[in-house]
C-alpha cells in the first residue's frame, strides 16, 4: 500500500477493480461500465449509495486497527449516474491511497527520519468514519471480554465476499531493513 498526497483518487490493482465491478454488476445488478475515463454506474434509486461497499483497510499487520473509506468518499453522483473515484492500477498488488478518498478522513504524518508513516482520524472526518471506528472498538471490547458477537451487534462494512477478496492485497509495503533501530511501522 502506498500513501500518496499527489494521487487524486484511490488506485486499486486491476484485479481488485474487476472484483468490485463484478460485485456491483452480478451481486447488486447495477450495470456498471468500465469506460476508459471512469467507472460509471446508473444510480437512479434514492438509496443508490447503499449498493456500494465501504472499504476497510488493515494497514500493517492483521492485528492493527482498521482504517475506513466510506462509500461516500469514492462514489460521485450527478444526474442519475455515479462515477467511482477510483483508478485502475497496473498488475502490481498494492493500493495507492489518494488525496480525495483517504486524506480527508485521516491525518497522515510522514516521518522521513524514522522511515515510517502514522495515521490518526481527522477530527473533521466524515461522521461515518468515526461511527465505523466506534463500532470496531465495541466489537474488540466484546472479543476481549470473551463474549460472542451476534450478527445484530455487528455492522458489516460491505458484503463479506467483496471485503475478503478486495483486501487481500491491502498490506503495507515497507522495507523493514530501512527502519532505524527502535523504529516501528505504523
Amino acid at each position: 500500500m502506498i500513501v500518496d498526497s499527489g494521487t487524486s483518487f484511490l488506485m486499486l490493482p486491476s484485479a481488485d477493480v474487476d472484483l468490485l465491478i463484478d460485485y456491483l454488476n452480478y451481486e447488486q445488478g447495477m450495470g456498471c461500465i468500465d469506460a476508459s475515463w471512469a467507472i460509471t454506474c446508473p444510480c437512479v434509486d434514492d438509496n443508490y449509495i447503499d449498493w456500494f461497499p465501504d472499504f476497510t483497510l488493515n494497514i500493517g499487520n492483521t492485528t492493527s486497527k482498521p482504517y475506513f473509506i466510506p462509500k461516500e468518499q469514492y462514489v460521485y453522483e450527478k444526474d442519475g449516474v455515479c462515477a467511482l473515484l477510483l483508478m485502475r492500477g497496473s498488475k502490481t498488488p498494492f493500493w495507492i491511497l489518494g488525496l480525495s478518498n483517504f486524506f480527508p478522513n485521516y491525518y497522515v504524518v510522514f516521518d522521513m527520519e524514522n522511515y515510517r508513516i502514522g495515521f490518526a482520524i481527522n477530527k473533521n472526518a466524515k461522521k461515518r468514519v468515526s461511527e465505523m471506528y466506534e463500532q470496531f472498538q465495541k466489537e474488540q471490547s466484546l472479543i476481549q471480554q470473551g463474549l460472542k458477537i451476534e450478527p445484530e451487534n455487528v455492522v458489516f462494512v460491505g458484503p463479506i465476499a467483496i471485503v475478503s477478496l478486495l483486501f487481500v492485497s491491502a498490506a503495507v509495503l515497507i522495507n523493514k531493513n530501512k527502519l532505524k533501530k527502535g523504529g516501528e511501522a505504523l
